[in-house]
């Protein structure tokens, strides 16, 4: 059974990855990394990675951010159907619900 506190603490620790790929996004080579909220870019999200944002999962299950390099990535991706290439969605990190053996707790 979870208590609010390991609840808490596992929402927090899960502000510091990328939603998309899961890498850390406090640092990209010693500066500050920009990030960019999910919640504003729900539709490219969900038409190029197949990431559907839902605000009752963004706040216990997923981080709410997403690194520049994947903004990158969504933005070739993006570029590329405008330009009439064929899809090639960006495969996302795997986010499972908090457990008591949650490897988000660990780092």
């Amino acid at each position: 059974m979870f208590t609010p506190i390991s609840v808490k603490y596992h929402q927090e620790q899960l502000q510091k990855y990328c939603r998309v790929c899961g890498g850390q996004l406090n640092t990209a080579k010693g500066r500050a990394q920009a990030v960019c909220s999910c919640s504003e870019y729900s539709l490219n999200l969900e038409k190029f990675a197949g990431i559907s944002i839902q605000v009752a999962e963004e706040d216990s299950t997923f981080p709410m951010k997403f690194c520049n390099l994947c903004y990158v990535k969504l933005e070739s991706v993006k570029k590329a159907i405008d330009d009439g290439f064929p899809l090639h969605p960006i495969t996302p990190m795997e986010w499972l619900p908090h457990q008591d053996d949650c490897k988000v707790r660990e780092i």
